[in-house]
């Protein structure tokens, strides 16, 4: 009985810690891939700031890819979500949170708020570094990607943002955006 017990928990705590950062590492090598191939493909620079710069975390200061094109420089951070399913909601007051929904009674969905942690001053100085007299564009890219993006004023609503979105001076971007914005800076649209 007590063995059986212990079973039931450890495959509880598989399900509860190591899924999500599996599925966190999964969704990262594929941004990384997609965007090596992208790179290759419209003949841009994809410069890592730091040996596994598709493992970055948010708690980190630096910027950890810089992407050039002829026009652009795009200084990226990562910015991940573990776990699906929970809204990222920042705060005007320079803090963020996740919401987690819970489905009570199958059909009434309560939100539950996180502990606020303070969003830190990104650096995109190595972005800087690499212009060379191109305009350079500092990027918050989401992946794994919240179900949302909220952004909460000190005062009023809070209203949904997301991909194109500018919040204390870096444009909030998902994977696609990016990949989006680059290809047409590579071609001349942008």
């Amino acid at each position: 009985m007590k063995t059986t017990f212990l079973w039931l928990l450890s495959i509880l705590a598989v399900f509860l810690y190591v899924i999500p950062a599996i599925r966190c590492f999964c969704k990262r090598i594929g941004c990384a891939v997609k965007l090596r191939r992208l790179c290759r493909r419209l003949n841009c620079t994809l410069e890592g700031t730091h040996a596994l710069w598709f493992l970055g975390s948010r708690r980190r200061k630096g910027c950890d890819v810089v992407i050039g094109t002829p026009s652009q420089v795009f200084a990226v951070k990562l910015f991940g979500v573990m776990r699906g399913g929970r809204t990222l909601v920042i705060r005007e007051s320079g803090e963020y949170f996740f919401r987690r929904h819970a489905a009570i009674l199958l059909f009434l969905f309560e939100p539950f708020d996180g502990a606020f942690r303070p969003l830190p001053e990104y650096d995109f100085s190595k972005g800087e570094a690499l212009a060379k007299g191109r305009i350079r564009r500092d990027i918050l890219l989401l992946n794994p990607i919240p179900m949302e993006v909220h952004f909460q004023p000190h005062s009023g609503q809070e209203f949904v943002t997301g991909p194109g979105d500018n919040l204390f001076g870096v444009e909030l971007a998902s994977l696609s955006h990016l990949m989006r914005i680059v290809e047409n800076a590579a071609r001349g649209n942008a």
